[in-house]
Formats: structure tokens, C-alpha cells, sequence
């Protein structure tokens, strides 16, 4: 293949032959035309001279290049037509002449829209749309995706090109809404034509099912899903049969299903329509079963079993659930099949009451039917009447019998007779029978009756009263070995007496005496041991005793003993135990006949101590046993303490080393006298005997320093005590002590001459202003020491003490150590006219400080003096720049140290700064006056966020300076450095670039009426926030907000609505304005408010309203039937407040909408509003001849409705009947009672709605019955029959007969109701037939059926009934 260079030269040759020119001519043209299609362009351009040939070739950034050939037009134009391009995309067309001139076109073809944009069905949901299309042919950049409702675009969306199948899908839509859909493509700059398609969300299925269930009815309830929906369609279903269905209207919410099984299960399904779609909603619904009849408990006379019966109710039963409890527990629980009438309990607890309960259960529902019923209760156990030692009294008792009972009934008999009938609680085991004079010994019959309910059982026992005992049994006479006992004889009879003697409850003597003996001596017994003896009657078989206790006298301790056991405060006593029986022991302490201890201790203690004695002194202790209260002989023995020792002993040397005074406190108690010792190594130096009145002494002419011991005797009796003391005399002190530095700054050396006398060592202790530093401890044999590591310059005071015990002997002198110079001497800062100098202070006691600043060796200013706590001094007005050196001097007493250190002071900064944006965005213009002093350059340096963005070094001479390429509405921080040498001096400030202004500002109403949303994309740069200003349409300002500089949007509240409005928006950075962005945008006006019905009828409906608020031009009004066809519609004016529609259909739900009209938008608001229904006409009732039946039929009402509700009401105005249906124009009444008037009202209902009209008629009577005639005579007779019941409901009766000769009818008893009448006038021998009916009303009445009796009258001429009834004679 040939290249495109090589094709087009070729081509230029070829024109060049054909045009048989021989040198080239310049061919300048002018492109004049051009225009594109989606998949064309059409160019064209004319020459400036004469003709000349072109090449035009096009291509793309897809497609290789291409030759379009161009056509001659006219003499000087030329056109071309490239064809089959690819729609959105960009041409490069090159138009060539022969002679080289050129020009390029750059065109874009028009984009396409897809072949195939449709919405998927299966995707849609209650609140989105799935919309998906096809790729356009060509190039797109994206889809622009619209959703419109009611032709206003509720949302969008910009969709990127795919290579496959494009979709999107619209999110948080009405429910059961119709929406339309348009694409366009979008390549570049060029948009295709929009198409379009549409699309219904689902309706939403209804939520809050909720279900009443009754035996026969279900009543279903249901809340609106969001959304917009149509109707409702209700299905019950029966295992998947239709049994009821219904179409109800949007606005209802509850719906009730009759006629229905008991116990039944069915499936509700409530069906949402909208839109031509569907949604639903089942659940299952399950009727009320019915409760079980005759439900009867029985025990059938057992003690442990119940029979439950019953009957089976009517309806659906799965199972029956028995449960058999006992107040409130269930104690057994059964599941019986439906088939089932009967069951019994066992095991049960007797004469308890149980309840029985009987569930009919179908599914999760339930009735119940309760009965209860007692089991017969169960006899006592263990029944026993005892006398319990009682003469006059019997005790019964028993065990409680299994089960429940409410109450005992006891009896006492005699033989056949009742002594005693009482009841007692549940809780008694026992009773005491004491009410009755009981005779002692006699045998009684006890009878208990167990009380459950109205059920009972019983038990008999016997039972014998005791015989009397002796009185007055007691204690005659005791000693250690013997006891005497003496009584009276009972008042009734005995045959003996048997005497016993309990020890310990061990019978030693069991002895008969004869029945005349009143006394008895008990020997050979224990000391002070307790007896119990006792006397009883013997009476034949019963017995009865009398007791009484006594104790012998217990015997006396020996062996008792005293001793002090070396104490000064006690005694201790001891003693052998006593023989026999003993409680305690009284143990008595005496002194000086004074009873002062009193102490009772255990029998088996044979010691006892006494403390807090009084020391020395003379006691007497006194020992006796003590048995049941009876005391032994007493035992006493004598006992002494020993005496105390001082306290308090002070032995004081006062000061001196040749002497010692001793002092006491006198010994408490009894003392003779004291005896003081003064010794040393064991040997006695002094020894004094001082009278017990005197506590102190003294011993002079004693060593110094020497420890001395001292012991005080106290004596009483024979026996003493001690105390004891220590002390020794003041050592001896050095002379001639020495302190020397050897010119050394930590050092001091001390000297002296020894100390006479005794004493332990040497003591040297070094002190600073009496702040202790350090104490050496030197052997007695030395005279010298040294102390290093001391401060430099520092005072010290030295002490040497001579150490003897706790006592010294002190010497003191003074030295100073050498002082040191500071260290760490620095320049710590420095400026453009001070020098700052720091140290750290020198060791040691520093005096004061004197510091020099030097050039060249010169002092600058006099010397400074500080004081020693200084570590720092600033020298001022200094020259920049210029180096200095500085002595510092440590003085301590007449001894200095110095040290020095030199130093520059800093160049100074500029002055005057200032820096500027001048308007723009992307820069900043520093510039600067130079300060005092030398320098050598300046440095300026940018910062963004303590980044370096430039730095730049500037010459002296410049003082200017300007940043570019930064950051819109950012703040830098501007650093201009003096450099002088090696040291700079830089100051800083800030400056800020303009902010941006925002981009894509636009205003949505969000078809709110009070508000605007505005949006934008960031402004470039740095914002800190916006300002938000909302102005007129005049360009008054009403509100401005600050948003934060992360947010996009912002709502305005409280708008007027139907108003328009301007938007500014100023981005704000460091308090610098950007160029405002302007929007403009319209709230929706307003609906009207408090819409409601202000009358209504049969024809017409009538509505008002409040005004719209805001601005608005006037209303649209529309009327809407069921169906959604419009009825009517009108245009008012925006001051009228009502309106009415005329000529309606009764009893139809319209919806009336009211349109708000401002500009382009609008706001609507609607109800629903129902005309009243029409009421059925040509009512008419007939009871066609029966007694308990009445048919009522009419014509339908016209118009719309939902049902008739057909009332019959009884003559006194109460309910009879309730019945609801639609599609009725007849209804008959069973089961009536026989000729009464009934009322009946036909109500239409419609909605809420209803209209009515009330319609009579009456029942057919009962007939009469049993005719039968009296008194038959030739021209008069008596008739009877029975009447109807009573129940029943007449007036009267009407007789009729045949022949219908003129006869009279007379009734005797002056009640229409009454059963017979009297008939004259009757022609003899003739015979007649009767007939009676039953009369019910006065002015409408009605008949019943005839009962029917024939008669001849008679020949004979005899008195008539009649006329004996009347008193009149007889008739022929």
C-alpha cells in the first residue's frame, strides 16, 4: 500500500497535468460553511481569485485518515460532504490548494441517543425504577438520565459510557407512582435529542395487619402504605378456594367477613392496586372456636376421682385441652381428640374443691368453659381421748386426715347422750374438753367429723378422767444425811400409798405405805445433794402423784492455805474439796474486818487468787460450800503481800563532776523503812537507812565521769522489795584547740590538749552557721583530727567534746576554707544592642560577684557588683554587630577567681513591611525599609503550612519582592532575614492570597414552598467558609448566612412561597472576599390550607378553604371521579374561598383537587368528599299469610353504594335483626312472633355515609283453636275456643257465619280477647257453620287463618242461655 504523502502527491501531479498550468499561482481561500450532523459535515469555502484545484482529507483520533473530493459550486466556491462518520466524535478536516495553502477545521459530529431505552420490570420495586439502554452508536462522553413527574424532573443523574449494557436506577420514589424517563447522550459540548420512556413503581402493600376474630366474623383492619394506590381488593380463601372477595375504596381501612365457620382456619389477602401494578399482603385469620355445653363434675361418692361431661360444641375443634387445677395450679392437663364427651381424674387429694376447665382449641385460638367440683374428704387419724393428768378435763387429739376440709365437728357423749357439739378450725390437732364438768376416772365416747364442703366423714374414740393426789407434800426437816417429808389425804378415796425418793432421776427408795400415813424420814443420804420425793394415790388402775424436792446441808472445806507467792498485790488461796454434793464455794476476803472481796466460784475449783491487794498488808480469807442456797460451816486462814518499791528514782549529777543526789516516790502500801546503796564495779561505796517518811538523799567527793549504781530497799515485815538507779559525773573538758586551712579550698586540720579524769572518747564536730555538717568520733588517746571535701570558701565553727555516758565536756573555734571561680560561663542571648551573659554559680560560699565588659582590652562601662545568688547579666546599649569580652570575678571574703568569655551582638531587621495580594489569586508583593546597622544581604522566604514554597537572597540595595504560582485564599508566612556575617535577623509576617469564587451555583426549590437549596461546587484554593446572601428580586438583602467551608449547600427556611429570589454566593479566606456568584430560583406557591366539606347532599358538594399564603395568580379546581376521569373543572379568581359542585351522582366518593398557580410551578392540595347516598324507594312489607315470617322488598337506591343494612326493630323500639348486604332488593324475616307489627330500616351506606327509610307490616296471628258451642236453642247458642298463646300477640277475634242471617253477636265478658260469644237471633232448626279468626291491630290488621265448627239450633222451645244471663223469661 502506498503511504498518504505518497497518495497525495500523486494527486497533486495529476491536477497539475489535467489543469495544464505551467508555473503554480497562490490560491488564498475562505472557509464560508460548515455544518454537522450526527453522522455527516457538509463544508464549504470560497477562493479570493481565480479557480484552483483542492484536497480536503479528515480524520479522528479512532479512525485513520480519509478523502472527501471536493465539488466546484460556483466559480469560486467549493464544497465537500464527508459521510457514514461516527456520531460524538471529533474530525480534523484539511483543506489543501495545489499551491500549498492550507487551513484546518476541527468539527464534532452530534452524538447519538441509544437504539433501545426501556425500564426493567422484574427490578422495580415501591420505590425505584431500573432503567437500562443500549450503547449509542458513536462516541459518548456520558448519559444525562432524567426522571420527571408530572413533567417536573424530580432527579438525575450523569452516567459514564460502558462498552456493555448501560442501567441506573432511581432510589426513594412514590410508591404506586407513574413516571416518565428521558436520556440524552452527551459528547463534549454536543448533546443528542432526548428520548423517552416511562414506568410505575409498585404500590405498597398495606401494613399493621391487624385481625378480630369472633366465632362467625372476622374483622380485618389494615394502615395505608406510603405512596399513591387506588383501591383495595380483599380475598378470604379455604384451602385455596375463594370464599368471599371485595373491592373496597382507598380510603377504607377496615373490612368484616360474616357468615363464617367456628374454629375455622382461612387466608385474608389484601390486595394493593396502582398504576396497573399489584402488591399484597396475606396472612392467615382464623375464626373463634366455640366453647363446650353441660359441662358437669362429679365424684360419684370416691374420695380420690372426678367424671367430667359435656357436650360438643358446633364448628371446627382440633383438641380439646382439659386442665383440672386447684386455686390457680394446674395439677393434671389432658389432650383429648374432638370426638370425645367424657373423662375422669384419679389420684386425686380428698374434699378438695378442683375446677375444671375445657378448652376448645382450633389453631392458636381457644374457648373455654369452666365447672368445678369436691372430692368426698377423708376420716381423721390416730383418734385419741386422754386425760393428761386431768381430773375434769379429756385432751383429743388427732392426725389430720389427707386432702382438704374446712373444719372439724367434735362430740362428747354418755352413752346415747350428748354432753358437747362444737367445731374447730382446720389447723387443730387437738381439743380440750373443760367446759363440761367431767367426773373424775369416768369413761367418755369422742366422736370427730371431718367438713369439706357439704361433704363429711367421722371417727369415734374413748377416753377416762385421773384419780385426785395427797396435798400439801413439803419438807418436814434436813441435815448432811437425812430428809423429813409430811402431807395431807386428797379429798376422795384411795386404797395406799407408794412413797419414792428420786436421786438424779434414779430411784433409790420405792416404798408401800398404808393409806392412814402422813409422814416419812429419808436417811443415809448425801451431803448437799438435791432429793425429789414423791407420794401417790393408787385408785385402780389410774394413779395420781404429788412430789416435792429438798436438799441436805452440804459439808465444809479443809486443808485451807494463804500465800503472797512473792507479790505485792495478791494472794493465793487453796483448800481440799468438801465431801457430797457442792455448786460453789464463797470465798470472802477480810481486811481490818471489812469484808472487801466477795466471790463465788465453781464446785470444782479448789483455789482462788486475790489481786489488786493493798501491798504489805495483813488479809483474812474466809472459804464456805454453798449447795441448792444452803451454806456449810465456815473455814479462815490469815495471808500478807509483799510490800512495794519506790517508783520515780531520779539520781542527778547537777551539773557537777563530783557529785550525785538520789530522789523517790514513796512505795504505796505498808512500809517499815528504806535502806539507799551507792556502788561502783560491784563494790559498795555508800550505804544510808532512811525512815519511811523521807524520798531523797545525796553522796558528794566522787570521781568525774564515772558511772555509779544505786539501789532503795523498801521494807515491811519480812519481807522487802528494791528499786534500782544509774548515773555517773559530769566528764572533764579539752583546752587549747586549733584550726588551720594549709591554704587548701576542702580541707581544715584541728588540734587540743587532753581532758583529766574518766571518760569514753572524743567527739569533733564541724558546723556552718550552725547548719552540721560532719562528726568525728576520735579514740581517747588521740588529740587531733582532719575534715576534707569541705566547701570552698566557707566559714566553719569546729566543736571538741569529751564523751563520758550520756554526759560531755565541750571546746569550739573557727577556720574558712579557700573559694572557687563560676563555671559554665555563656553568652545565652544576644541582640542587635545587648549581650546577655550566664553561670552557673562557683562551689562554695560565694561573697558577691563583680563583672567587666572590655574592647580591646578596655573597659566599656565601670564594673558591675552583684550579689552572690546572681547567675546572669545584661549589658545594653550596645553597638550591632560588634564583638565584646566580659570578666566575671567570684569574691569570698578577701579571696576573688575570675573567668571571661567574648561575644557578637546581632545585626537589626527591617522595618516597615507590607504586603499585598494586589488583587490577585495566585500572588504576593512583599516589600520592606532597611534598618539600622551593617548588613550584607537580605533573605526572603515563603511558607505554606511551615513548608518552604520559595526563598530568594536579596542585595542590599533591593527592598521588593513578589511570590507567584500560589495557592488562591491560602495564608503564607513571609520571613525576611538581615544577614550581617555568620548571624541573621529575621522577622516575619503573614499575608494571604484572594479566594476563588465558587463554580455550578445553582438554586432548587426541592418543590418545597418556605425554602431554597442552593449548590455549588468548592471554589479552588483555600475557603474558610462561605457567604451566603439571599436577596429580593429587586436585590434587597434578606438574609445572610456563613457555611462552613467543607458544605455544598444550604437551605433558606421561612420563604415566601411562590416568590422569587436572588442567590449570591462570596468565598471568604482570612477575611479577604472572592467575585460573587449569582443564582436565581422560585419557591412552589402554596396550597391552600384547612380544606374541607362545608355541606353536602344527595347532588352536590360543597368545599372551602384558607387562602394560599405567599404569592400565587389564582386556583385551578378539579373534580375527579373513582375511576380518575376528570367530572369537572373551573379556574377562579385567588380571593374566593369556596366552591360547589351541582348535579353529582348520590352517594360517590370524589376527589376534589385545588391547584395553586405561581409562574411555572404549582402546588396542590385534595380531599376526598362523598355525596350523601340515595335511600331505596317503594318500600313494602307482606307477611303472605304467615305467622312468623315478613317479606320487605323495594327498588334499589340509585347512585353509588356499598351495602344496605336491613334493622327490624320490635314495637317497643329495640333491635330484632342486623343484617348487611348489597346486591338485595327482598328480604324475609324468619322466626317472628305471630301478629306483631314490626318496623324495618333500609339504610344505604356509601362510605361514612348513610341514608335510610323505614317501612311496617305485621305477622299473621295465630289461629284459634278447640271450637266448640253451648246452650244450643233455637235461635241462640253459645260459642268458645282457645286462643292463641300467650307469648303471642292480638287484639281481637272476628266471627263469621253462613247463612248470613241477621243475627247478634254479643260478648258477655267486655274483653275483645276473651275465647266466646253469645249469638241471638238465629233461626230454629237451621244449621249454621262458624268460623273464628284471630285479630291482630286496630286500624291495619290482620288475620289468621279461620278455624271453622257447625251447628243446628233447635226445635224446642226452652229459656235460653241468654236470657237467664240477662234475667229474662223464656222464649218460642
Amino acid at each position: 500500500m502506498r503511504s498518504h504523502g505518497a497518495r497525495l502527491a500523486l494527486w497533486t501531479a495529476l491536477s497539475l497535468l489535467q489543469t495544464g498550468l505551467g508555473e503554480q499561482v497562490r490560491c488564498n481561500f475562505t472557509l464560508t460553511e460548515s455544518r454537522v450532523s450526527n453522522r455527516s459535515v457538509s463544508l464549504q469555502w470560497r477562493t479570493l481569485a481565480s479557480p484552483c484545484n483542492f484536497s480536503l482529507t479528515y480524520s479522528s483520533d479512532t479512525s485513520r485518515v480519509a478523502w472527501c473530493h471536493p465539488v466546484r459550486i460556483d466559480n469560486t466556491t467549493y464544497g465537500c460532504n464527508p459521510k457514514d462518520l461516527q456520531a460524538g466524535t471529533i474530525y480534523n478536516f484539511r483543506i489543501v490548494s495545489l499551491t500549498g495553502e492550507e487551513k484546518t477545521v476541527v468539527l464534532q459530529t452530534d452524538p447519538l441517543p441509544p437504539a433501545r431505552f426501556e425500564v426493567s420490570k422484574e427490578k422495580t420495586t415501591s420505590t425505584s425504577l431500573h432503567v437500562w439502554w443500549t450503547p449509542s452508536s458513536g462516541k459518548v462522553t456520558w448519559y444525562e438520565v432524567q426522571l420527571l413527574d408530572d413533567n417536573q424532573k424530580t432527579q438525575g443523574a450523569q452516567i459514564q459510557e460502558r462498552t456493555a449494557r448501560n442501567e441506573y436506577t432511581f432510589l426513594n420514589l412514590t410508591a404506586g407512582n407513574k413516571y416518565n424517563i428521558a436520556i440524552t447522550a452527551i459528547s463534549g459540548d454536543k448533546r443528542s435529542f432526548t428520548i423517552y420512556t416511562n414506568g410505575s413503581t409498585v404500590p405498597s402493600p398495606v401494613k399493621d395487619v391487624g385481625i378480630s376474630a369472633e366465632t362467625n366474623s372476622l374483622l380485618i383492619s389494615w394502615s395505608r402504605g406510603p405512596g399513591n394506590l387506588e383501591r383495595y381488593h380483599l380475598m378470604l380463601m379455604d384451602k385455596g378456594i375463594l370464599v368471599h372477595s371485595n373491592t373496597v375504596d382507598k380510603s377504607t381501612t377496615s373490612y368484616a367477613f360474616h357468615g363464617l365457620t367456628p374454629g375455622h382456619l382461612y387466608n385474608v389477602t389484601i390486595v394493593t392496586e396502582a398504576a396497573g401494578l399489584q402488591n399484597y399482603r396475606w396472612k392467615p385469620a382464623r375464626t373463634t372456636p366455640m366453647e363446650v355445653s353441660n359441662l358437669k363434675v362429679t365424684n360419684d361418692g370416691t374420695m380420690t376421682s372426678l367424671k367430667a361431661k359435656w357436650q360438643r360444641p358446633s364448628g371446627n375443634v382440633d383438641f380439646y385441652n382439659l386442665t383440672l387445677s386447684h386455686q390457680g395450679t394446674v395439677k393434671e392437663s389432658r389432650i383429648l381428640a374432638p370426638h370425645i364427651t367424657e373423662t375422669q381424674f384419679k389420684n386425686l387429694t380428698p374434699g378438695r374443691l378442683y375446677q375444671v376447665t375445657i378448652s376448645c382449641v382450633s389453631g392458636e385460638l381457644s374457648a373455654h368453659k369452666t365447672a368445678v367440683g369436691r372430692t368426698v374428704p377423708e376420716k381423721v387419724g390416730n383418734l385419741e381421748a386422754n386425760s393428761n393428768g386431768s381430773m375434769r378435763s379429756l385432751v383429743v387429739s388427732w392426725s389430720p386426715p389427707a386432702g382438704d376440709w374446712e373444719q372439724y365437728r367434735i362430740l362428747l357423749l354418755n352413752d346415747s347422750l350428748v354432753l358437747l357439739n362444737i367445731t374447730v378450725g382446720k389447723e387443730e390437732t387437738h381439743y380440750v374438753i373443760d367446759e363440761v364438768e367431767l367426773i373424775p376416772g369416768r369413761q367418755y365416747e369422742v366422736e370427730v367429723t371431718v367438713e369439706s364442703g357439704n361433704l363429711k366423714n367421722s371417727k369415734r374414740c374413748h377416753g377416762r378422767t385421773v384419780p385426785m393426789a395427797v396435798l400439801q407434800l413439803r419438807v418436814k426437816h434436813a441435815n448432811e444425811t437425812s430428809l423429813s417429808i409430811m402431807w395431807q389425804a386428797p379429798a376422795a378415796e384411795w386404797e395406799k400409798y407408794i412413797i419414792s425418793l428420786d436421786d438424779r432421776d434414779l430411784l433409790i427408795i420405792h416404798k408401800s405405805l398404808p393409806r392412814d400415813a402422813k409422814e416419812f424420814t429419808f436417811t443415809d443420804l448425801v451431803p448437799g445433794r438435791k432429793y425429789k420425793a414423791a407420794v401417790t394415790s393408787i385408785s385402780g388402775d389410774l394413779k395420781n402423784s404429788s412430789s416435792t424436792k429438798g436438799r441436805t446441808v452440804p459439808a465444809q472445806v479443809t486443808g485451807l492455805r494463804v500465800a503472797n507467792q512473792g507479790t505485792t498485790s495478791s494472794l493465793f488461796t487453796n483448800w481440799t474439796h468438801a465431801p457430797g454434793d457442792r455448786e460453789f464455794y464463797q470465798v470472802l476476803l477480810i481486811h481490818e474486818n471489812v469484808v472487801i472481796k466477795n466471790e463465788s466460784v465453781s464446785s470444782e475449783t479448789s483455789r482462788y487468787s486475790f489481786h489488786s491487794l493493798k501491798s504489805g498488808s495483813l488479809y483474812s480469807v474466809v472459804v464456805t460450800t454453798v449447795s441448792g442456797g444452803i451454806s456449810s460451816r465456815q473455814v479462815v486462814v490469815e495471808g500478807r503481800t509483799v510490800p512495794s518499791s519506790v517508783s520515780g528514782v531520779t539520781v542527778n549529777n547537777s551539773g557537777r563532776n563530783d557529785y550525785l543526789s538520789i530522789s523517790w516516790l514513796p512505795a504505796p502500801g505498808d512500809v517499815d523503812n528504806y535502806v539507799v546503796t551507792l556502788s561502783h564495779d560491784s563494790r559498795v561505796v555508800q550505804s544510808l537507812v532512811i525512815a519511811k517518811s523521807v524520798s531523797e538523799c545525796s553522796f558528794s567527793s566522787l570521781t568525774p565521769g564515772r558511772l555509779y549504781n544505786v539501789t532503795i530497799t523498801t521494807r515491811s515485815g519480812k519481807y522487802e522489795n528494791h528499786s534500782f538507779g544509774q548515773e555517773r559525773t559530769v566528764p572533764d573538758k579539752v583546752q587549747g584547740v586549733s584550726i588551720s586551712n594549709s591554704a587548701r579550698s576542702d580541707y581544715l586540720k584541728v588540734s587540743w590538749v587532753h581532758a583529766t579524769g574518766d571518760f569514753d572518747h572524743y567527739e569533733v564536730t564541724i558546723k556552718n552557721k550552725n547548719n552540721f555538717i560532719q562528726t568525728k568520733t576520735i579514740p581517747k588517746s588521740e588529740n587531733e583530727c582532719v575534715f576534707v571535701k569541705l566547701v570552698p570558701g566557707r566559714l566553719y565553727s569546729v566543736t571538741v567534746s569529751t564523751k563520758s555516758g550520756q554526759y560531755e565536756a565541750s571546746e569550739q573555734g573557727n577556720g574558712r576554707t579557700i573559694p572557687e571561680a563560676v563555671k559554665d560561663l555563656t553568652l545565652r542571648n544576644r541582640s542587635t544592642e545587648d549581650l546577655q551573659v550566664t553561670w552557673t554559680r562557683a562551689d562554695g560560699d560565694v561573697d558577691q560577684y563583680e563583672i567587666q565588659l572590655l574592647f580591646n582590652d578596655m573597659k566599656v562601662f565601670p564594673s558591675f557588683h552583684l550579689v552572690n545568688t546572681a547567675t546572669e547579666y545584661r549589658f545594653t546599649s550596645l553597638t550591632p554587630g560588634r564583638q565584646y569580652k566580659i570578666l566575671v570575678l567570684t569574691v569570698s571574703g578577701d579571696v576573688q577567681q575570675s573567668a571571661f568569655i567574648e561575644g557578637f551582638t546581632v545585626p537589626s531587621v527591617v522595618k516597615n513591611i507590607r504586603v499585598s495580594p494586589n488583587g490577585a489569586t495566585d500572588s504576593l508583593t512583599v516589600n520592606w525599609t532597611p534598618g539600622g546597622g551593617d548588613v550584607d544581604s537580605y533573605t526572603v522566604s515563603a511558607f505554606r503550612q511551615s513548608q518552604t514554597v520559595e526563598s530568594q537572597t536579596i542585595p542590599k540595595h533591593v527592598s521588593e519582592h513578589t511570590f507567584h504560582r500560589l495557592e488562591a485564599g491560602e495564608q503564607y508566612q513571609i520571613l525576611i532575614a538581615s544577614v550581617s556575617g555568620s548571624l541573621k535577623n529575621q522577622i516575619e509576617v503573614f499575608g494571604r492570597t484572594v479566594p476563588a469564587s465558587v463554580q455550578g451555583i445553582m438554586a432548587d426549590n426541592a418543590y418545597s414552598s418556605h425554602s431554597l437549596i442552593v449548590s455549588w461546587q468548592k471554589a479552588v484554593g483555600v475557603v474558610e467558609r462561605y457567604d451566603i446572601l439571599l436577596l429580593s428580586e429587586n436585590g434587597i438583602l434578606l438574609s445572610n448566612i456563613s457555611e462552613a467551608a467543607t458544605t455544598k449547600q444550604h437551605k433558606f427556611e421561612d420563604l415566601i412561597p411562590g416568590k422569587k429570589y436572588k442567590i449570591q454566593i462570596l468565598t471568604v479566606s482570612g477575611g479577604l472576599f472572592s467575585k460573587e456568584a449569582q443564582t436565581e430560583g422560585r419557591t412552589v406557591p402554596a396550597a391552600v390550607t384547612n380544606l374541607r366539606i362545608t355541606e353536602n347532599s344527595t347532588g352536590h358538594l360543597s368545599f372551602s378553604w384558607t387562602p394560599s399564603k405567599g404569592e400565587f395568580k389564582g386556583y385551578n379546581i378539579f373534580l375527579y371521579n373513582p375511576d380518575g376521569t376528570l367530572q369537572e373543572r373551573a379556574q377562579i379568581d385567588p380571593t374566593v374561598q369556596s366552591f360547589s359542585f351541582q348535579n353529582l351522582l348520590q352517594g360517590r366518593m370524589y376527589k376534589m383537587v385545588i391547584v395553586t398557580c405561581s409562574e411555572e410551578l404549582s402546588n396542590e392540595s385534595l380531599m376526598f368528599g362523598r355525596t350523601v347516598p340515595a335511600s331505596v324507594s317503594n318500600l313494602k312489607g307482606s307477611n303472605r299469610n304467615m305467622t312468623d315470617s315478613l317479606w320487605f322488598s323495594w327498588s334499589p337506591a340509585s347512585g353509588d353504594f356499598d351495602f344496605y343494612e336491613l334493622i327490624l326493630y320490635n314495637p317497643n323500639g329495640t333491635k330484632k335483626e342486623n343484617w348487611k348486604d348489597k346486591n338485595l332488593t327482598e328480604w324475609r324475616f324468619h322466626g317472628l312472633i305471630p301478629g306483631r307489627k314490626y318496623t324495618l330500616c333500609v339504610v344505604t351506606h356509601s362510605g361514612d355515609l348513610s341514608n335510610k327509610v323505614l317501612g311496617e307490616s305485621r305477622t299473621a296471628p295465630s289461629p284459634p283453636s278447640l271450637m266448640s258451642f253451648a246452650d244450643v236453642a233455637n235461635t241462640s247458642l253459645a260459642i268458645t275456643w282457645k286462643g292463641p298463646p300467650d307469648w303471642t300477640d292480638y287484639d281481637d277475634f272476628e266471627l263469621q257465619w253462613f247463612p248470613r242471617d241477621a243475627i247478634t253477636v254479643f260478648n258477655p265478658y267486655n274483653n275483645r280477647k276473651s275465647e266466646g260469644r253469645i249469638v241471638y237471633g238465629l233461626r230454629p232448626g237451621r244449621s249454621y257453620q262458624f268460623s273464628v279468626k284471630t285479630v291482630s291491630g286496630d286500624s291495619w290488621k290482620t288475620y289468621s287463618k279461620p278455624v271453622f265448627g257447625s251447628v243446628r239450633t233447635s226445635m224446642i222451645c226452652f229459656a235460653t242461655l241468654g236470657s237467664r244471663m240477662m234475667g229474662e223469661g223464656s222464649m218460642c
